[in-house]
């Protein structure tokens, strides 16, 4: 994963460039035709070197260039959003990486947790004809299951103080997890609060279903109706 930190990135030399390409870890795994897929995280840290790390990244022969988007950390002490950019912000970063990605014939793809709609509509078209944007989230549909350090299930990996179904209950996993997953109240409940539109203009999207308007931890921090 490259995350871009200022450090690193944003003022590599052509010596350490050099040095990267021929024993990084990435270009072993190149040499040994493997598959290699790069994922960052586009955050507040890294937002003005995401277009060296495309260029890098390609150089290095990685076959798969990805990014996501920095979420809120939520717990139950505090909500941080210090390293994130706004939704907005984000938007503009994957419209000038897909355009000088595209330009450059290097092939991009994005896993948005923002509305898509904050992306200029002629480029989302485009992005989404060339196959290259993936929305929605596992959570809505309970296609994906965490479970941290002492075994409670999690909705999602960021919602680490939150378990969705503890073991205090006295619950046989072995047993029990594929009825309750399922079929338990609290956890269809949960499902279905998740799917309550973040803005008014989400109900007359045409991309709704896809897109559920975001990941829900945005609106933990910021506010969908002055955003969407």
């Amino acid at each position: 994963m490259l995350c871009g930190a200022t450090a690193w990135h944003s003022k590599i030399n052509f010596k350490l460039r050099r040095k990267i390409r021929v024993n990084s870890d990435f270009k072993i795994c190149v040499n040994a035709n493997l598959l290699v897929t790069s994922l960052t995280t586009i955050n507040r840290y890294n937002k003005n070197d995401l277009s060296n790390i495309v260029q890098l990244t390609s150089d290095l022969g990685v076959h798969n260039v990805s990014f996501n988007c920095a979420i809120p950390s939520v717990n139950r002490k505090k909500i941080d959003a210090s390293f994130t950019l706004s939704p907005q912000e984000v938007a503009k970063k994957i419209e000038n990486i897909y355009c000088l990605s595209k330009s450059q014939g290097i092939k991009t793809h994005f896993n948005l947790t923002i509305p898509i709609c904050l992306i200029e509509e002629n480029i989302l078209e485009q992005m989404i004809d060339d196959n290259v944007v993936a929305v929605g989230c596992q959570m809505y549909h309970g296609k994906g299951v965490a479970f941290d350090p002492v075994g409670n299930i999690l909705p999602c990996t960021h919602f680490a103080d939150f378990p969705i179904i503890s073991l205090q209950n006295q619950i046989d996993l072995q047993k029990d997890f594929t009825s309750i997953w399922q079929k338990d109240d609290e956890v269809c409940q949960f499902r279905e609060e998740l799917w309550r539109y973040p803005s008014p203009k989400c109900h007359e999207c045409k991309y709704w279903g896809g897109c559920v308007g975001g990941c829900p931890l945005l609106w933990s921090f910021y506010d969908p109706l002055k955003i969407i």
